[in-house]
């Protein structure tokens, strides 16, 4: 509940491409990845 919470912990993110969907060809041969989000992030 009050846990003090110390910034330094945080790390920082940058994100680096906007979520990438699966192509409908893939989607064809792998149905599963309907579902699927790739998102990229670089650590600062």
């Amino acid at each position: 509940k009050d846990i003090p919470i110390n910034n330094e912990e945080f790390k920082e993110f940058e994100c680096i491409a906007k979520k990438v969907r699966p192509s409908a060809k893939e989607i064809e041969l792998n149905n599963r990845s309907r579902s699927a989000i790739m998102r990229v992030f670089k650590k600062l």
